[in-house]
């Protein structure tokens, strides 16, 4: 077995290079969390150091000091968990941490074995590590950042070492013992913290680059302004529900929904106002439709919504729904002011038959194009209605009409 000295020297190594590699790491949303897991480092460290300097130091001295490093390094490092899961690091890893010190601090004074303040130590960071990884495993944490394994493989290895450092230590409590004889009750004891301080600044730096890659990637899928898909998510959605209408012979729904008179809302409130609407309008919509359904913006003050499995008359239903949601209720803005808005709404349905002969983006193509034809037409007829391509539809109502020949020229939105 490797001798407690060399183990840790490795320590010490290690985990000071794991200290630099959080050092000059840069998460912007994660400052917080950096900070406690760069003290919970450099405490470990600093722990070795302490059980190193034990020739210059009394051995109760450079024992309790470490120790006390030691615990509160591994509580730093539960509160930075507890950060990156955008919650705000509870009192708890701190109590424990200190709970344990107090207890332990109280058998130093009272003259207690080495052994008995070994297992005193050993529970304390059971109950910690039992902390960390309660933290990393809720809420389905390690399906939705797989690196999370990697703390959660090397804390639970630490935590079972340390478990059967227990177990060891139970039958020889209220003997003593020496820190630097070699053995296995030494190699479990000294192993999580040579673990500890060369993997878990590591591991959480991982798990920060996963989360930021996650975040790059939800970004580049959301419109900014109003949280909806953007064009690029738009067309990887229709792609699935294009597929998912082939193999199922199920119908398919797009609407293009398009803000009547939007320039003169930029013109007359300002461009800010007109933000406004955008985002409060979208939220609206979105509070309407079904988890399945997809709203995406598309451009300007253009959107579309595609409802999988809807035929015309579910189209036309949601549709007029969605104008009288809007119509209805005036966008208020935050100085109080209310501005109406309404919509027009271009409709196309792709129909059984239909999506059984165009599984691919040709499909989409040409629904796009109907419906956008559409558009053109209820901006024509009037605004703030709906106006469905042909395809042997019936009006909803007497604000819905079908689509006239191409060779009618649209008047501007």
């Amino acid at each position: 077995m490797i001798d407690p000295f060399t183990m840790l020297l490795i320590q010490v190594v290690g985990g000071t290079y794991a200290v630099v590699l959080l050092l000059f790491t840069r998460e912007e949303d994660q400052v917080r969390g950096l900070r406690y897991a760069t003290a919970g480092g450099v405490l470990i460290v600093l722990a070795a150091v302490g059980f190193m300097l034990r020739a210059v130091l009394p051995t109760g001295v450079s024992t309790f000091l470490a120790g006390t490093a030691y615990i509160f390094g591994v509580a730093m490092y539960a509160m930075a968990y507890e950060e990156h899961e955008h919650r705000r690091a509870t009192r708890l890893p701190l109590t424990l941490a200190g709970g344990s010190i107090a207890f332990y601090a109280g058998l130093v004074a009272l003259g207690a074995e080495y052994v008995a303040r070994t297992f005193t130590v050993s529970v304390a960071l059971v109950l910690l590590l039992s902390v960390c990884l309660r933290v990393l495993c809720r809420d389905r944490g390690l399906a939705r950042e797989p690196t999370r394994w990697f703390s959660v493989v090397l804390l639970a290895t630490s935590t079972l070492a340390l478990v059967a450092r227990i177990i060891v230590l139970l039958p020889e409590l209220g003997t003593d013992g020496s820190f630097l004889e070699r053995g296995l009750e030494q190699t479990l004891a000294l192993g999580p913290s040579v673990l500890l301080a060369i993997a878990a600044g590591p591991g959480y730096v991982l798990m920060l680059h996963q989360r930021a890659a996650q975040r790059a990637s939800h970004l580049s899928t959301i419109d900014t302004l109003t949280g909806c898909l953007n064009r690029r998510a738009l067309l990887e959605r229709v792609r699935i529900s294009l597929a998912d209408a082939s193999r199922r012979g199920d119908p398919l729904t797009l609407l293009v929904l398009d803000f009547d008179r939007f320039k003169s809302i930029n013109d007359t409130h300002g461009h800010a106002a007109g933000d406004e609407v955008l985002r409060k309008v979208a939220a609206r919509v979105q509070g309407m439709i079904r988890p399945a359904d997809c709203l995406a913006r598309i451009g300007g003050e253009e959107f579309c919504l595609v409802l999988p499995r809807t035929a015309r008359h579910g189209a036309t239903v949601v549709a007029e729904r969605l104008l009288d949601a809007v119509r209805s209720r005036p966008v208020v803005l935050p100085d109080g002011t209310a501005i109406p808005v309404t919509l027009s709404i271009g409709a196309a349905v792709l129909e059984q038959d239909e999506a059984l002969a165009a599984p691919d983006t040709a499909g989409w193509d040409d629904l796009f194009q109907r419906a956008d034809r559409a558009l053109l037409e209820a901006k024509r007829s009037g605004r703030d209605r709906l106006v469905l391509a042909p395809g042997g539809m019936e009006r909803a109502d007497s604000r819905s009409r079908p689509l006239p020949s191409p060779a009618q020229g649209p008047d501007a939105a």
